[in-house]
């Protein structure tokens, strides 16, 4: 009795453990596919896609690849899903989302944006559920997600190791930009704001680039104020650049690539980022440097 009673227990236990198994692979694959997928948006990035372009490739052709099973299932009620549904499905899972997904990879490497997407996902799917479809979340499962938040969390922020000297950079450059704006409060607020943006740019430069970060080394400035002009001069401890070097700057980004340079931060290891001397060029009148290109000076006329 006891025998036959165990062998009855052993295909239920095999019944229960296929689908667990087959959810774990489904899983496992759609991770994989989800991360090919990232990729490859990066690659079609780099090699000139926008990205409408990929949104087109990617639901064209598995449109027509799918159309023949649509029309056999019926396209009345769209397989039964219904008009309503499908449209509601497609603004929330289709084409806008993966439109926002591509266009984000235009501004933040590969590394970032493929953790800030499943994280995300993992917790918002968690609420959602939650909220709208009344599931009920175990503690563990709220657990995993949160872990999973951190350890994503965590390796986002590795790349910053000089996070803190850039927060001590930058805090000091506020300082100074706040005195600035206080010298300059008469003028008219578009143009306090572009003279702002511009100092604060070319100084945060001089710090990074000509002063290391190194708290012992001096960048000096100076500010002349004249009834039709407005002139600052920066010059940095720094060994000075050749602009035309600086490929990871939008300033020098081809006429049809205007992405260049996120690309080309992106394989040297930067922060994103590169766009400053290209928008402090767009708001002042003059930007002149010296030879050495360690010291510059940017006129805003008045009138």
């Amino acid at each position: 009795m006891n025998e036959a009673a165990g062998g009855a227990e052993s295909p239920t236990r095999n019944s229960q453990a296929r689908p667990a198994l087959l959810g774990v692979a489904c899983g496992a694959g759609a991770a994989l596919f989800w991360a090919l997928g990232f990729v490859a948006t990066r690659h079609g990035l780099k090699a000139g896609f926008t990205p409408p372009d990929l949104l087109m490739h990617r639901f064209l052709w598995s449109g027509i690849a799918f159309l023949p099973l649509v029309l056999r299932a019926g396209i009345g009620n769209l397989c039964g899903i219904g008009w309503g549904r499908g449209l509601v499905l497609m603004v929330l899972g289709g084409p806008v989302m993966s439109l926002i997904s591509y266009t984000g990879f235009l501004f933040v490497p590969l590394g970032h944006g493929s953790v800030i997407q499943p994280s995300s996902a993992t917790l918002g799917g968690l609420l959602l559920a939650a909220v709208f479809l009344r599931e009920r979340v175990p503690p563990s499962r709220v657990l995993g997600a949160v872990a999973f938040l951190i350890a994503a969390l965590v390796w986002w922020a590795l790349p910053g190791a000089d996070s803190s000297a850039r927060a001590d950079e930058t805090e000091a450059a506020g300082r100074l930009e706040t005195v600035m704006a206080h010298l300059d409060a008469n003028l008219a607020p578009d143009v306090r704001e572009s003279i702002a943006y511009a100092f604060r740019e070319l100084l945060l430069n001089a710090v990074e680039w000509g002063g290391k970060l190194d708290p012992t080394r001096k960048v000096r400035i100076s500010c002349l104020r004249a009834r039709r002009m407005l002139l600052y001069r920066i010059a940095d401890p720094g060994e000075g650049f050749d602009i035309e070097r600086l490929a990871h700057s939008a300033i020098n980004n081809p006429a049809d690539n205007p992405l260049q340079h996120a690309f080309v931060r992106e394989e040297q290891g930067l922060r994103p980022g590169g766009l400053g001397l290209a928008i402090t060029r767009s708001l002042v009148d003059e930007l002149i440097y010296n030879e050495a290109r360690n010291e510059v000076v940017f006129v805003k006329y008045l009138d």
